[in-house]
Formats: C-alpha cells, structure tokens, sequence
C-alpha cells in the first residue's frame, strides 16, 4: 500500500509561509499521488482555526478526521514570562485543540465519518 492510499487529501496547515515548508509539504504529498493544500493558520487564534476548516471542506467537500499537533515551546522561568508570550503558548499548545476539535466534531459527524 502506498502512503498516498492511506491520507489521500491533506492540508497543510502553518502559521506563516514565510520558510515554504508548508508548501513543500504539499509537493511531496502529491508527489506521491495524494491531494495537499497549504492554508496559513494562527492556530491560537479560533476564528482563524474555523477559516481554515470552512476552506477545507470547500476545498475537498468535506472533513473526515483532524490531527491536532501544533505546538510551541518558550523555555524561561514562569516569573520571567510575559504576558503576551504565555498566551501564546496557551493559545498554540491548548487552545487550539479545543478549537480545532470544537469546529471539526460536528462537520465530520455530518459526514458519517466520525469514530471517535
């Protein structure tokens, strides 16, 4: 069995596509017969996460599973945090499951493809 007949449709998701990973991502998915878009997504942001689920499921007709595995790390002592760096960690590291998670559930139970 080839990788491509196990996730034939992927996207890609990535906060900025300044490095083109996320775009090589994509290159080497189709390279191997599978289908692979590259969405810009602030994952600790939730509008941005549902902007993304809606062009996913335009773009492929529908949503059958999510991989939730975006994450960060900030090494500092907690007392030398900001504020703004904590919410981001929280925002990339747990937020965004529940977000992703809240969004992709319902959709993916209206395709009948739920198994959770």
């Amino acid at each position: 069995m080839r990788r491509s007949d196990t996730f034939s449709s992927i996207v890609s998701p990535s906060r900025t596509s300044a490095s083109g990973r996320g775009q090589e991502v994509v290159e080497r998915i189709a390279g191997h017969g599978g289908q692979a878009i590259f969405l810009e997504c602030d994952v600790a942001r939730e509008d941005a996460v549902r902007e993304s689920i809606e062009k996913t499921v335009e773009h492929f007709g529908g949503l059958q599973s999510i991989i939730n595995c975006a994450g960060i790390v900030h090494v500092a002592p907690l007392h030398e945090y900001s504020e703004q760096e904590w919410d981001l960690l929280m925002g990339v590291n747990f937020k965004s499951i529940f977000s992703r998670s809240s969004t992709a559930f319902p959709i993916c139970a209206r395709t009948n493809a739920a198994t959770w």
